[in-house]
């Protein structure tokens, strides 16, 4: 399974020239469980990302046919690392290390409203994003170019529109889409 990321802005258009990041396996932390931040050093901060699941195993896929590989939506909670001297940008450590990213409960891709309304206990406001903004068709199109999609692939097509906030131990993240309560993590 390959846990695939693209940095590129929300809406904006998706270009292989975007850094994309590849996370293992062991980064993923199940629906329910707890995400145990590493014990060096405090300041971790984290993001939450609307994320797709691949259901059908495909390569060089074209946008147009793109819908018919993905099959479920989440949200996951993405773990930031403290800038650290030790450690370089780009580094995988900085993307990959275990529990860096919390996956949410998935829900059918038909479920998601054209107009997406993220809510968390985070954020102040409610943040709306358009599903079209997110570009799905195009950045499975591109990714596919590159690497064979596979059956339980998860694909991050934008690292927006949510802010980044601070985490603390011994504190739950929540967050839903309109009706749907997708994520709840507790941090220890």
């Amino acid at each position: 399974m390959k846990i695939l990321l693209l940095d590129r802005p929300l809406s904006a258009p998706v270009s292989v020239s975007d850094r994309i990041d590849m996370m293992a396996d062991s980064s993923i932390v199940l629906p329910g469980k707890p995400v145990f931040l590493p014990d060096e050093g405090e300041g971790f901060s984290a993001s939450i990302l609307p994320a797709f699941r691949i259901g059908r195993l495909g390569r060089s896929i074209a946008p147009k046919f793109a819908r018919r590989y993905y099959d479920a939506f989440t949200l996951v909670l993405r773990v930031i690392p403290p800038c650290s001297s030790d450690i370089p940008e780009g580094s995988a450590i900085v993307v990959s290390f275990d529990s860096a990213l919390s996956v949410g409960q998935w829900i059918s891709v038909d479920s998601i409203p054209e107009v997406v309304t993220l809510r968390s206990d985070i954020f102040l406001h409610p943040i709306s994003f358009s599903r079209a903004d997110l570009l799905i068709d195009d950045t499975i199109s591109m990714l596919s170019r590159y690497f064979t999609l596979k059956n339980g692939d998860i694909i991050i097509p934008s690292l927006s529109p949510a802010p980044v906030f601070k985490l603390a131990v011994d504190t739950r993240v929540s967050a839903a889409v309109d009706s749907f309560n997708l994520l709840d993590v507790k941090i220890k």
